[in-house]
Order: structure tokens, then sequence, then C-alpha cells
């Protein structure tokens, strides 16, 4: 006997109504229709971080964001059925905040329909569990025609957009402390991610450091020709609180939320996308973050290293002369970088070597054969990479390539054929234990490696007789200094 489903549940999620009690959970609720361009949001989460935050900065208020105006060119959308899709050329007024994602203009409101009294209100979440909220306008600010608000925009889109969040010692300056004793402070928080950071979370990206959310509102207004504040001050100044009223230019916009005590027992939400349930900050913010970071940090360096080999390599091409510094400049940059990549080579080729050591030494009989081919195999590699690595061997550049070729290609069948044979033995030991998600486990991962090694083909190498020679004369020295040695334990010094 099945039961069927009620409607409700047949409904996808972000297409049911919210009822009234979950509206105030999320209040306050901000009225999209009073937004402005150059409107300023100020709010403060339920978390004691935020309560924080306030505190030390003496006001409500501990995260602040601006709203500025964007111009969309037009958009086509192609259907590959036939027909598509056009997008006039619009403006859009979006949040731009940073908070520990970034800085960014990114989708953080989620816009439902509110709908009691027989009215609808556009209105939107706000990111985060947010306590309470006050929108704030400068009065000069409808003096600034549009057009340069949208090219203010743009250019601090540029300028100021795509960065991580500053480190915590940036943050000391929008304590209402005396300067002294800011300077100390920031002086020990400064230390912090030179040390202890470094070494629990070394950065394994590079990083562009970017300004904090009320610091981000001031750099905005100083773009434009009216002034935020009585008298000057520095943006790495500015704390949430700062932008009061009582302490700047700007201006409370009334009756700009629906607090929970405004919505009655009979108001329902409809969502407007199928985004509001999840925010997309997270998820979109540190990838786009981390492509500019990219782009300005490492791709000028590496650009200049390539425009660097390729003008020497050119200088050597015409004169024709191996022994002109030339040749020597591109000679070192070329074996500088291969001896970083044999280093890494070798991490690996050991790692794997001392694997295979060690289930052969505690393996079933019927699996040691099988293990101690491979763990000659692995030794042949090991020796292979510390001739390549000899620095009395003459060796062109191109045979040495090729060799590591062949290496790769080695060691990419040597690791499978472990992994295959190790999971063998873990599952003859999971049957044996009868444990059934244990084999399915196990199954997975030779799967995932079978699948590894098809993707990894590696390029095919072409060396002569000279390279032909060299692997003959590594095999021959294995075989003779291990014929000297009786147990596995003394081939596993080689």
């Amino acid at each position: 006997m099945t039961t069927s489903s009620s409607p409700r549940s047949q409904t996808p999620k972000w297409m049911r109504n919210v009822a009234a009690h979950q509206l105030r959970k999320w209040g306050p609720l901000l009225k999209l229709d009073t937004v402005r361009a150059g409107d300023v949001l100020l709010t403060r989460a339920r978390g004691w971080e935020s309560r924080s935050i306030a505190l030390l900065t003496w006001g409500p208020y501990s995260h602040a964001a601006i709203f500025l105006s964007y111009r969309h060119p037009p958009f086509r959308y192609e259907d590959p059925a036939g027909g598509g899709m056009t997008l006039p050329e619009r403006t859009e007024v979006e949040l731009v905040e940073a908070d520990d994602y970034g800085s960014a203009r990114a989708p953080s409101l989620r816009p439902l329909h509110l709908r009691f009294g027989g009215n609808t209100w556009h209105v939107a979440r706000l990111p985060g569990e947010v306590a309470t909220a006050v929108l704030l306008r400068h009065p000069a600010i409808s003096s600034v025609n549009q057009e340069m608000l949208e090219r203010a925009a743009s250019v601090f889109d540029g300028a100021e957009l795509w960065r991580s969040y500053p480190t915590i010692d940036r943050l000391v300056g929008t304590l209402p402390w005396p300067r002294p004793i800011k300077r100390v402070v920031r002086h020990v928080l400064s230390a912090v991610p030179r040390t202890l950071s470094a070494v629990l979370r070394p950065p394994k990206d590079p990083v562009l450091s970017g300004s904090f959310c009320s610091e981000l509102v001031a750099k905005f207004f100083e773009q434009l020709p009216i002034p935020l504040f009585s008298a000057p001050i520095a943006s790495e100044e500015v704390s949430p609180n700062r932008l009061m009223p009582a302490r700047s230019f700007l201006e409370i916009v009334p009756d700009a939320f629906f607090t929970a005590a405004d919505i009655p027992d009979d108001a329902v939400g409809e969502f407007v996308d199928l985004f509001h349930e999840k925010e997309i900050r997270p998820v979109h913010v540190p990838g786009r973050i981390r492509v500019k970071a990219f782009n300005e940090l490492l791709v000028p360096d590496i650009r200049k290293k390539m425009e660097d080999v390729s003008e020497l390599c050119r200088l050597v091409q015409m004169t024709g002369e191996k022994s002109s510094d030339n040749w020597i400049k591109v000679n070192h940059y070329l074996k500088s970088r291969v001896k970083a990549h044999d280093q890494a080579r070798d991490q690996h080729g050991s790692s794997l070597h001392e694997q295979i050591f060690f289930v052969m030494s505690h393996a079933p009989q019927p699996y040691r054969s099988t293990l101690g081919v491979l763990f000659i195999r692995s030794t042949f590699l090991k020796m292979l990479r510390a001739r390549l690595g000899s620095e009395e061997l003459p060796m062109s550049i191109e045979l040495g390539l090729n060799l590591r070729i062949f290496h790769d290609a080695q060691f990419i069948d040597v690791r499978y054929r472990f992994m295959r044979t190790a999971i063998l033995l873990a599952l003859s030991d999971a049957r044996s234990l009868a444990r059934r998600q244990d084999r399915k486990k196990l199954i997975a991962i030779w799967r995932s490696e079978k699948e590894a090694r098809a993707k990894a083909t590696p390029i095919p190498y072409t060396y002569r007789a000279e390279g032909e020679l060299i692997i003959n004369n590594v095999w021959s020295e294995m075989h003779a200094r291990a014929s000297q040695l009786r147990d596995p334990a003394a081939v596993a010094a080689l």
C-alpha cells in the first residue's frame, strides 16, 4: 500500500509560499522600492561577533554596505534548438559590500513578494541573520547625475572590488581609541598573519587585499563631489557607526523596512527566483577573487619570464654561439625550472617507494611476488631520478626531457598496479570480515584509480641511443647492487 504525497510536497521548495512566522524571523525586510543609488545600509547580525564590533565602535551597528548603479549592455541568448532571447540594455542598483568572502557586488539580497491586506510589496531578505538595520541617504546625492554615478561605480568596481577581506590589524583604525594605543595594538596584530597564520594555514593562492565594509563606503564617496563628513577623515578610520546621521551628513530613509511587528498573521511571502533559499555569494565571490588575484599578481610575472626567455632564445639563435652569455642565461633558467620539477618528482616517487615496501613487508605470500616486481621497478625509477639529477652526467636538454617523460610514464603504471594490488589485499580482508560497506568503498577507489590512469596518458617519449644506454646502465647498476643484498630491507636502502 502506497501513500500519496500531498500537493505541497510535490511543489519545489522555492515555489512555496512563506508563512508569516517565518517572515518575522527573516525580518527586517528591506522595501526595494525605496532604494536609490548611493544609499548606505547599516546592519547588525544576531551573533556575538557583531555585538562585539558594535560595542567596540560605540554604536548599534557592525556592518556597512552601499547600493551602486550599474549599466548592463544588451545580451543575446541563442537557443541551440533555434530561437533565443534578447535582454535589452538596463540599469540596475546592486548591493556592494565587503565581508568575510571579500569585497564584491554579488547577489546578497534575496527578493520576494510580500502580500497582505490586498497589497503587494517587493521586498528583500537581508544577508545573514540580521537583528537590526537602517537605510541612509546623502541629502545632496540628487545633485549627482546618473551618468556620474554609473561612471564612479565602474571605476570603483575595477579599483576596489573583487579583493580579499583585509587582515585584522587594518580594523584597529576604526576603534575610538587614542592613536598611540592604536599603533601598539596594530603592531601586535600585524604580527599574527606573519607568524601564526603562516604556520597553521599558509596561503595557497595569491592574496589581493581589499578594504573592509565601512572603508569601502567611504572610498566610494571620495569619488563624488559631495562630502561625507564635516571634517576630512581617512577612509581606513571610518567605522559603520561613524556613518550614522549624528556623525556624518547621511540621513535616515524613513519607512524603508518591514519589521517583525509590521508583519500581520495573514501575510504571505512568495519567492521571486530559485536562488532565494541559498546564498550564492559564498560560492561566487571567492572564485572571482582568486581569478583577479591570479591575473594581477601572477600573470604579469609569468608573462615577463616568458618574454625574457623568448628574447634570450632569439639572441642565441642570432649569434649561434652556445658559449655566449645569452646561452648561459637560457641554460641556467631551464635547469632551475627542471630542478624544481625534479624535486616534486622525487618526493612523490620516494613516497610510493616506501608504501610499496611497507605493504610488501606485511602482505601474505600470494601478493609478495607481485609487490616484489613493483618494488624492483620503483627502485629502478629511484636510481633513474638520481642519475637525472646528477650534475656530473653530460646530457642535452632534449635527452633529459625525454628521459623524464619515460620516468613519468613508468611511474604512472607502477602507481596504478600498486594501488590495484593494495586494494585487492584490502578486499580480501574485508571479505573475511564480511564488511560489505568497506568492499564498496574499495571498489570505488579501484575504479577511480583506473579512470585516473586512463586520463593520465603520458606524452610519447622519443629518446635515442644515448637515452637507451643510460636506461640500460641504470638497470645493470641496480641488479649489480641488488645481487649483493639478500633481504628487502637492504634493497630498500637503494
